[in-house]
């Protein structure tokens, strides 16, 4: 409870604030979009922008070098001998698999994070600043 209060009184304090500052400097929409994102949302966004992007990076990552060693092994198939014709079904299927799992996880992550965008999109289209 008394953290409630006290998130709330600095919620006020910053909407006070920054109402002063639209009115004494003349903020434009653009400004007062800034300036709530800047020192309201602060480093909350950044690191989330961050972490999206290390994620990203590891996702990528992991994909291309799936899909890397999938050629590998594919051209390795191709060299045996058919007589084996269950044992090249069985790795092919293998191969599939493993590069497979990569490529969904960073999709579904992508359709996650255009989710994120989105909602975000939705407060930067507001009507922050337009009567």
């Amino acid at each position: 409870m008394l953290l409630a209060r006290m998130s709330d009184q600095m919620r006020r304090q910053f909407l006070e604030t920054l109402e002063r500052r639209i009115i004494l400097e003349d903020l434009n929409a653009e400004e007062i979009r800034s300036a709530f994102v800047n020192e309201y949302l602060g480093e909350t966004l950044r690191e989330w922008v961050s972490k999206v992007e290390k994620k990203l990076d590891s996702l990528y990552t992991r994909t291309t070098d799936a899909v890397r060693e999938g050629k590998e092994k594919f051209a390795q198939l191709s060299e045996m001998d058919r007589e084996y014709s269950y044992e090249i079904e069985g790795r092919r299927k293998d191969i599939c698999k493993k590069a497979h799992e990569p490529m969904t996880e960073y999709l579904s992550f992508f359709e996650k994070l255009q989710k994120h965008v989105d909602y975000l999109s939705l407060f930067n289209n507001s009507n922050l600043g337009q009567d």
